[in-house]
């Protein structure tokens, strides 16, 4: 078909998508349904799917390849088109393979694809045979090593960063895990919540780091805040607090001090328990 024909055709396809996407984030923002994580993109998500897999089918029984005839061979030292592609498709999986391998680095562990496969523990804890305890637990900084454990605190952006979901199961779920004397407990370390509490505030772990990013943009925002922990492995309970965005004389100028922007983007921990291990994710 002639160029321009092609430029409405793609236009048109582009409107309609475009549509379509509007049509879903619009009817994303009325449900009722409850999504894990909560990035609340039901609608958004499902039309994503619908589409790439029907673009797929579309390529493979609609498209037809060129007869051998009219390919091309690619100018000398430039790579072959199927080349290109090949590279193209193996960028996901390279992605993919990075962020797998981040927490046996004690890189991040949120967003992760294993849950307790660290080498380098949180709080410098092992459940290793040949991995016992990192010589750096004690001055690490944005590793997983160093962590505290946030004993109070009215900061809802840490209060935030442990939800437990069993309260949101189904009664009858509920119901049948009393009944075997099973803990309630799901916890997820979110992105973002915005909802109401599930349970009442309970102690957890997590790496200094990310105390240090919350505990710093609260500080920039002139919020006034307190904090009550103690280091995981020792140490007694300490206290920071922020008067309308200054710190008190008594508490530790570390826990303010802002990230990085390259640590702030590679540096991410979920919650984690000292004394057991409840899911999480």
């Amino acid at each position: 078909p002639p160029k321009k024909s092609r430029a409405d055709t793609r236009s048109a396809r582009c409107r309609a998508l475009a549509a379509a996407v509007f049509g879903a984030c619009a009817a994303a923002r009325g449900t009722s349904r409850f999504e894990y994580p909560p990035y609340f993109s039901w609608e958004v998500g499902v039309l994503w799917v619908v589409c790439a897999f029907a673009a797929l089918v579309w390529v493979a029984l609609c498209v037809p390849s060129p007869p051998a005839a009219s390919r091309r061979a690619p100018p000398a030292g430039r790579p072959s088109l199927s080349a290109r592609r090949f590279a193209l498709a193996l960028a996901p999986a390279a992605w993919l393979g990075m962020l797998g391998c981040m927490p046996y680095l004690g890189v991040r562990t949120h967003p992760a694809l294993a849950m307790f496969s660290n080498l380098r523990i949180e709080g410098g804890a092992s459940n290793h045979w040949l991995v016992r305890r990192s010589a750096e637990a004690a001055g690490a900084s944005y590793g997983p090593e160093r962590a505290v454990e946030v004993l109070a605190t009215d900061l809802l952006a840490l209060r935030e960063l442990q939800i437990n979901l069993a309260p949101l199961l189904p009664p009858e779920t509920l119901a049948a895990l009393a009944r075997v004397d099973s803990l309630a407990e799901f916890y997820i370390s979110p992105p973002a919540w915005g909802r109401a509490p599930t349970e009442a505030f309970r102690p957890f772990a997590v790496p200094v780091v990310e105390v240090r990013r919350r505990v710093a943009a609260a500080a920039a925002r002139g919020e006034s805040f307190y904090l009550r922990y103690r280091e995981v492995g020792g140490g007694a309970a300490r206290e920071y607090r922020s008067r309308g965005g200054n710190r008190t004389r008594s508490s530790d100028a570390s826990l303010d001090a802002p990230l990085p922007p390259l640590r702030a983007a590679l540096h991410r921990y979920r919650t984690f328990d000292a004394s057991y291990s409840p899911c999480r994710h």
